[in-house]
């Protein structure tokens, strides 16, 4: 493996380890709720925004089957049921499909296209999803310790839970 494929998945990891960890938390009656945006939502937002941004930018996007239009631009409650082992199945075939993605030299990692008119590599747009994920993962964090007191959820460094008396220390 290349030296920056490796940091990349050194970071990535722990952050898809945590949004696994806050989707096997959640409990089923926040999950999905029918009036506004809640757990399920925030989850495929997040996993569908991996497999947009981690992926071959020659083949055009393929959202999967169960995709909802609402989810994945966190403009409404979704209109389709999205249970939590359609997600967690999902969350495993985007972790397997950003090993494979990142795998690669780091000349292409580092080689920018143009997206948005602005010039991107794979490594920019990876570094943009972990701070994605990471920002979800603390959006579904207060929403499971609203609902269950006292929830662990503990800080994955490195691929390592650390305790969960860390204070949320790094």
């Amino acid at each position: 493996m290349y030296p920056l494929s490796a940091v990349l998945l050194r970071h990535l990891e722990p952050a898809l380890d945590m949004l696994e960890a806050a989707i096997q938390a959640c409990p089923e009656h926040i999950w999905q709720r029918e009036d506004t945006i809640g757990p399920a939502e925030h989850v495929y937002h997040t996993v569908s925004s991996v497999d947009f941004w981690i992926r071959d930018l020659a083949h055009a996007f393929q959202p999967p089957p169960f995709h909802d239009e609402n989810a994945a631009m966190m403009s409404g409650p979704a209109q389709k049921a999205l249970d939590k082992d359609t997600l967690l199945a999902y969350l495993h075939r985007m972790r397997a499909k950003c090993h494979d993605q990142l795998s690669v030299s780091d000349q292409d990692l580092l080689a920018e296209t143009e997206i948005r008119g602005s010039p991107l590599s794979l490594a920019d747009r990876c570094l943009s999803q972990i701070r994605h994920v990471q920002h979800h993962v603390g959006v579904l964090h207060r929403m499971i310790h609203e609902a269950v007191v006292p929830a662990d959820l503990p800080w994955h460094e490195h691929g390592r839970a650390a305790s969960s008396n860390s204070g949320g220390q790094a």
